[in-house]
């Protein structure tokens, strides 16, 4: 976690809304929200979430997705363009959401969750968010952020960084079509502008 550099927009969440989802969500990620609450990492490129905000996202986001219906999806962690990564306690990370492309990626449950071990699967997922994966590339593909953060200012927790007009309908990833906007409000609608696409990985075979 230390890793993951200085925190901003720190919020420590009660005791009962962190008991509200002991059984649900690991134990190990429970423990990071006693120590290091809701808040962003990176000047808040990386941010641990409040699953509560996302409601209304996970709801319009996972329509498209055929998943078990005793799978119960909550929105652990977001980059500052709104990339969403889901947990299920029954699969673990195996769904993300790429939502200025209009994509959701799935992979099969992972084994650790399966083997009962999802701490350990937990701390995998948070050890492998570098930085230079979080960020979003422009039409040169080159990282987006920290020109985002002289341009627009860094982010309050409610916030991200979005295209306007969206990528979906025909703008491209510069630096000039960069806006800050309402998190919650903007992810629903990017789920409405275009066909969302759903991909499968599946790696288990390379390694």
């Amino acid at each position: 976690m230390e890793e993951l550099g200085p925190q901003i927009k720190k919020v420590i969440p009660s005791a009962s809304k962190i008991e509200e989802y002991s059984g649900v969500l690991p134990g190990a990620l429970l423990e990071y929200w006693r120590s290091y609450g809701w808040g962003g990492f990176h000047d808040g490129l990386f941010w641990i979430t409040n699953p509560d905000d996302f409601s209304p996202v996970i709801k319009a986001w996972l329509a498209h997705v055929n998943i078990p219906k005793d799978s119960d999806y909550h929105v652990i962690a977001r980059t500052a363009f709104g990339h969403l990564y889901l947990w299920d306690r029954q699969s673990g990370q195996t769904i993300t959401i790429s939502p200025h492309y209009s994509q959701i990626f799935t992979c099969p449950a992972d084994s650790d969750i399966v083997s009962g071990n999802s701490d350990f699967s937990l701390k995998c997922f948070f050890s492998g968010q570098a930085a230079s994966s979080l960020d979003f590339d422009d039409y040169k593909d080159k990282p987006l952020f920290k020109r985002a953060v002289k341009k627009l200012g860094i982010l309050e927790s409610d916030e991200m960084y979005s295209f306007e007009p969206a990528l979906t309908i025909g703008s491209m990833p510069k630096l000039e079509n960069l806006v800050k906007v309402k998190m919650v409000e903007q992810l629903v609608l990017l789920e409405q502008l275009g066909d969302v696409e759903v991909l499968h990985m599946d790696v288990s075979g390379h390694i």
